[in-house]
């Protein structure tokens, strides 16, 4: 959804086969990492922080071992306050969460079809509706 400049790492997005074949390959070493490694993390689903962010939030914090602060929901102010913002979505930052993203995949389910087999099993480990692909 962003123009972005090609380059070694972009380059692995041309077609969808490419992206859903790295994403598999990214995935799939991740999860090597963590299970042999002594890697800390924490999943963060981007629906469940539309949905909750207060509730989503706290588990990270803690995580994190940083207190919650009432300042977090107000992340557009902080946003706002900056003088420069550096990411190719900075016109996003300071708008409130949003549920457009949520789901949007399936618009161009006719087109994915060839790579849903690939990414149907991360799509049942992460809690994603796989209904539709059935």
């Amino acid at each position: 959804m962003q123009p972005f400049r090609v380059n070694d790492s972009m380059a692995n997005f041309f077609t969808l086969q490419d992206s859903a074949n790295l994403y598999n390959s990214v995935m799939t070493l991740w999860e090597q990492y963590r299970d042999v490694l002594p890697v800390r993390s924490v999943t963060l689903k981007y629906e469940s922080l539309i949905t909750d962010i207060e509730g989503t939030m706290r588990p990270i914090l803690e995580f994190l071992e940083l207190e919650w602060n009432e300042d977090l929901l107000s992340y557009s102010d902080t946003a706002q306050q900056r003088s420069r913002i550096k990411t190719p979505s900075y016109n996003q930052v300071i708008q409130p969460l949003y549920r457009d993203a949520d789901g949007r995949w399936m618009r161009y389910q006719d087109k994915m079809a060839e790579i849903l087999t690939i990414l149907k099993p991360w799509m049942d480990r992460y809690g994603y509706d796989t209904r539709t692909i059935e």
